[in-house]
């Protein structure tokens, strides 16, 4: 406390009486209410060094900090999630989800004792989703990579090629290992580490299609086993498709800068 005569407070504007607990500007030397002081965060002098003096310092990390060349203030620039990985992510979110969906069901169908040509129809139907889900995931991992390295079919015919008939058992496991191939290449290409798991692609595609003739075994055995290999299949494309979007989401920062 200091013994300073009876002065204005500039923030309140009343009487610094004698006695009153005070603070004095170490810059500009004004007189304030101690609590006026402390809620002002500082003094309120324009142009003082003790402006704000009392607000913590605002500490922004340099890869989201942007200096204005003009004020020197920094502008918050938070990361952006590009839109085509947004689309992506929420593609398999939703493959992700009729996956799991198509299991259930089809437990509870089993469960109820359907026969096996019921089953199979039920199974057929329950898939119908998940395989929307998965063509839109492939046809967007593969629009991203670069046309002019690996396979160079376009996307919507390496996505067509799946629905071709007989053509299908060959496609499915090398189109999923000529994807995760393309990104690594993409990838390759720009500088960057392959991320993309091309084997595991081809095993998923492999053992979707064996599930997919041990189905049409009307027995209780051949539905069991079916049934485990649709599990292991959904495992290995889930994480398959995640190396994949891991690799689409590195071309596509590249492809932003």
């Amino acid at each position: 406390m200091s013994n300073i005569n009876v002065s204005d407070c500039p923030i309140c504007g009343t009487p610094v009486e004698f006695g009153e607990l005070r603070t004095v500007c170490p810059s500009c030397q004004i007189v304030f209410h101690q609590e006026c002081w402390l809620e002002n965060k500082g003094c309120s002098t324009y142009g003082c060094s003790q402006v704000n003096v009392l607000n913590p310092p605002i500490i922004i990390p340099p890869d989201i900090g942007v200096r204005n060349q003009d004020d020197g203030v920094v502008d918050y620039n938070p990361p952006q999630i590009h839109p085509t990985l947004q689309k992506i992510k929420f593609v398999f979110c939703c493959y992700w989800i009729s996956a799991l969906l198509c299991e259930v069901l089809a437990f509870f169908v089993g469960v109820a004792g359907v026969e096996p040509t019921m089953l199979i129809f039920y199974s057929l139907i329950f898939s119908i989703p998940w395989t929307i889900f998965g063509c839109m995931l492939f046809y967007r991992l593969w629009n991203v990579t670069d046309q002019n390295v690996g396979e160079k079919t376009r996307p919507f015919a390496a996505t067509a090629a799946f629905f071709i008939p007989f053509y299908y058992i060959y496609w499915f496991p090398a189109g999923l290992y000529k994807l995760a191939d393309k990104i690594n290449q993409t990838l390759t290409v720009r500088g960057n580490a392959p991320l993309a798991n091309p084997i595991l692609g081809g095993w998923a595609g492999g053992l979707w299609i064996i599930k997919s003739f041990i189905t049409r075994i009307p027995s209780t055995e051949g539905q069991l086993c079916a049934g485990f290999l649709e599990v292991m299949g959904i495992i290995l494309f889930v994480v398959y498709y995640l190396s994949c979007i891991k690799g689409a989401e590195q071309i596509l920062n590249n492809n932003s800068r």
